[in-house]
């Protein structure tokens, strides 16, 4: 947490890259509960030329939904 700001930032777990469907699915539940009891989420991501170009970005998209899918719509 930052005293001048009272942000607090939070390193998510991945996704798909657990190497179980146990993992992945309480991963997924601890997500969406930092999602509900955050005021506001603000995502750093990195990505790379090559995600862009494989699929024409369609892993970057399918991230995003995701992320749409498991945070409130008020975020």
């Amino acid at each position: 947490m930052c005293d001048k700001t009272g942000l607090t930032f939070v390193d998510i777990a991945g996704f798909g890259d657990s190497g179980s469907n146990l993992i992945e699915l309480i991963n997924m539940f601890v997500n969406k509960h930092i999602f509900n009891i955050s005021k506001s989420v603000g995502f750093v991501t990195t990505i790379t030329v090559n995600e862009l170009n494989n699929n024409r970005g369609g892993s970057i998209r399918e991230l995003i939904n995701i992320l749409n899918i498991m945070a409130p719509s008020d975020l």
